[in-house]
């Protein structure tokens, strides 16, 4: 029904003009029986005695299967589909027009926002696209802040423009926690996405080969959340700290690439505190900028073990694959 009545147009309906005598007298022609109570006000012809009477007319002689390709033309799938369904139920004949419009809408816009959330998540890369803030296990032996983690999984972080540093040993579940803020990110409808900081390197080489390293750079200074994983597990080579401080002078200034409202998750195996000396310390004249650009107000979670002599891994408590990723 949508596309009927953004064929005659909305912006008639708000303002409560009249349509040109030509498109009411094609109208009139068709549907004499119409005519007497056939208004030139689009509010009558939506919402007017003569609604029920016009769709039925409208819905004869194929005109229902016209109405359903434009929808569908519009792309508006889900509503084409729902309306069918109205016209093969009976039962639809004895609601009210407006209910049974309200319906088609309903569908539509659920579904698109169904599918918006499906295409952020498919974009984002996840390496745990299951990853579910709720399921995060405060009992496994590990010491969690569960007031704070729950607060950031509002987003809170993203709209203070702050960073979070994700920290613990192999198999403490940074990767699943980074993957679960970053689904809370998708549903808020934030562009997030994650990536695996040799990958990353790597990517950046090569295009700096082939020429499109502005390309690459450019792909992650978009999203408004980036989440980094392995974040400094191997030492970076002095031109690869190059490349580091190239993306992090973008994120962290928005007036060049990156938006206000950015963010981005560092997971790492080593503490904060040892990132300087995994730079190259007092070797690298880089070290100390690229820390200066990301540490300030940044929130942390160290996940460390309650009992670290009878501490097991994530892997081990849920029966994983050691091979696979945390």
């Amino acid at each position: 029904m949508v596309g009927f009545v953004a064929l005659l147009g909305f912006r008639v309906f708000w303002i409560g003009q009249s349509y040109p005598a030509g498109f009411l007298k094609d109208i009139k022609h068709r549907y004499p029986k119409l005519t007497g109570g056939f208004h030139t006000n689009i509010v009558t012809v939506v919402f007017g005695k003569p609604v029920s009477q016009f769709l039925q007319a409208f819905c004869k002689g194929g005109k229902a299967s016209l109405l359903i390709d434009k929808l569908i033309e519009m792309r508006l799938t889900s509503m084409s589909d729902a309306f069918l369904t109205q016209l093969q139920d009976a039962r639809m004949r004895d609601i009210s027009f407006e209910y049974r419009f309200g319906m088609l809408v309903d569908i539509e816009y659920s579904n698109r926002k169904s599918n918006s959330l499906k295409r952020l998540i498919r974009n984002a890369g996840f390496d745990q696209p299951d990853a579910y803030i709720g399921d995060i296990n405060y009992t496994s032996g590990r010491k969690l802040n569960r007031s704070l983690i729950e607060r950031l999984a509002t987003c809170e972080y993203i709209t203070e423009h702050r960073n979070l540093f994700i920290t613990g040993a192999t198999g403490s579940g940074k990767t699943y926690m980074a993957c679960a803020f970053g689904m809370e990110a998708c549903k808020r409808r934030y562009t997030t996405k994650y990536v695996r900081l040799p990958d990353l390197l790597l990517e950046l080489e090569m295009a700096r080969n082939d020429g499109t390293y502005k390309k690459v750079q450019s792909k992650y200074a978009n999203p408004i959340l980036l989440i980094i994983d392995e974040w400094l597990l191997l030492k970076p080579t002095a031109s690869e700290q190059h490349d580091i401080l190239e993306l992090l002078h973008i994120w962290v200034f928005p007036a060049r690439r990156r938006r206000k409202k950015s963010s981005t998750i560092f997971c790492s195996q080593y503490d904060c505190n040892g990132w300087f000396d995994q730079l190259g310390g007092d070797d690298s004249p880089l070290a100390e900028v690229i820390l200066d650009r990301i540490k300030h107000d940044a929130y942390k979670i160290n996940i460390i073990p309650t009992d670290l002599a009878n501490y097991r891994s994530m892997r081990e408590v849920y029966g994983l694959d050691p091979a696979s990723s945390e």
